[in-house]
């Protein structure tokens, strides 16, 4: 029995030598993994990454007179009256630039902008301030909302059908005043601490340039609105400024790796009520530790990186390449950050198509200016003394005569030249992205 005892006692000294091995290894571990987390968290908080709510508020002081939020939260109450009792002319003002209008749909238009004046003028007032910072309390992350930016798209859609009205009722003056509002709007948004604000800024953008496509038969006739149009798209932006999207995305998403079990939040950002893989809400604090370095890794580089209106792509690309790595590397993070990073490497393409009709619209005009003064059109873009460079693919962009008009394109996302073809066109994605003058009909969709 003596031995027997022996034997036991010393299975049991080597098995709580070794749990204790496993413990101290495992605290170690723990150990220095939080000690890596907090080095990285010193070397984001150098390059300035907003662990908090209050880390989004902008730098540049300015008194709430020069905040234009308070204006468009104003105008966003008059759109909402406005959606709610369904006004005459509203489906027209918001279909604007999309669709042909009749004499009808003009009519009923013209009536909804006298009716709804006092939106437009609450409107352009906010746009004509210097600053824009919506208050939010942004420490409850995922579950902030924005309902003002839809509003801000709705009312410009409107000042920009009141500009169409304007141009080709010879007020050019009032026209110029309407585009620069949008214009100025857009930058508002482009401002804001969260990349979606950006991403609404180039909608305004291209509904500003969708205006001015409808435009150029005017501007044909009429050299003072040539000239206006000229000027307006020049002022389209040709880089935005990401610096606060940037610090917006980097903050929700560590905000988001505080609340991992917090799914209701998590839904409201990404616009899903999936749920998250019941795994990793058991592992939350591991994933979240996981999460945490992921995050940072992402974002530090990009942060330190970016200079105000540099280049966009460089940063989309980067983040994209890194998170896909850090989806590799880490299978507890993978999920989440599948669900957390944005698919940043689709954004350049977004930006390009911007830039592409900017210098889609200037060739265009370029091509009826020479019209104008040569009685005919050119035969090469070369010939209007213009120079400008597809975006997608660095070479000149392509033109081509036909019937009584002409088409200017660019290869587009795809980065092929599919001969000027449209979307309506080719009916796929194969498509170019293309000015046609005179521009198309436009039919107004089934109800």
């Amino acid at each position: 029995m003596g031995d027997k005892s022996k034997k036991g006692q010393r299975f049991l000294v080597v098995v709580t030598v070794i749990s204790v091995l496993i413990i101290a290894t495992v605290l170690t571990l723990v150990s220095v993994q939080q000690g890596g987390l907090s080095q990285k968290m010193a070397a984001a908080r150098k390059v300035g990454f907003p662990f908090e709510g209050k880390d989004l508020a902008p730098k540049t002081k300015f008194t709430e007179n020069q905040n234009a939020a308070h204006d468009y939260l104003r105008a966003a109450v008059l759109d909402k009256a406005a959606s709610a009792s369904k006004t005459t002319g509203r489906s027209e003002a918001q279909k604007f630039p999309g669709i042909d209008m009749t004499p009808s749909d003009e009519a009923a238009l013209r009536q909804y902008l006298t009716d709804n004046a006092a939106m437009i003028d609450q409107f352009q007032i906010g746009a004509a301030k210097p600053y824009c910072y919506f208050q939010k309390d942004w420490d409850n992350g995922a579950n902030v909302l924005l309902p003002e930016y839809a509003s801000m798209k709705s009312v410009s859609r409107a000042v920009l059908a009141r500009a169409h009205l304007r141009a080709t009722g010879g007020d050019i003056e009032g026209a110029v005043s309407d585009f620069e509002s949008v214009q100025r709007t857009s930058r508002h948004l482009a401002s804001q601490p969260v990349l979606i604000g950006m991403m609404v800024s180039v909608a305004l953008e291209a509904m500003q340039g969708k205006t001015i496509e409808r435009l150029l038969p005017a501007a044909t006739k009429d050299k003072q609105l040539s000239a206006a149009l000229q000027t307006q798209v020049n002022a389209l932006t040709q880089d935005w400024d990401l610096t606060n999207g940037l610090k917006g995305e980097a903050f929700l998403n560590w905000w988001c790796t505080d609340h991992l079990s917090d799914l209701s939040g998590m839904s409201g950002y990404f616009g899903s009520n999936e749920p998250l893989p019941m795994k990793l809400t058991k592992n939350s604090q591991t994933a979240a530790r996981a999460l945490k370095s992921a995050i940072l890794e992402i974002y530090t580089p990009a942060l330190h990186d970016y200079k105000p209106y540099g280049d966009a792509s460089v940063v989309f690309n980067g983040i994209d390449r890194r998170a896909n790595k850090a989806k590799a590397e880490s299978l507890l993070a993978r999920p989440f950050l599948e669900i957390l990073i944005p698919v940043w490497g689709q954004l350049p393409s977004t930006l390009d198509k911007a830039k592409a009709r900017k210098l889609l619209l200037l060739a265009a005009l370029d091509v009826i200016e020479y019209r104008r003064s040569k009685g005919t059109w050119p035969k090469s873009l070369a010939d209007t003394g213009g120079s400008y460079l597809d975006p997608f693919d660095v070479k000149p962009l392509r033109y081509k005569t036909e019937g009584q008009g002409f088409r200017v394109w660019s290869v587009g996302i795809n980065g092929k030249d599919d001969g000027g073809k449209t979307r309506e066109e080719t009916r796929t994605d194969d498509h170019d992205e293309v000015i046609v003058y005179p521009p198309t009909p436009r039919n107004r969709p089934p109800e």
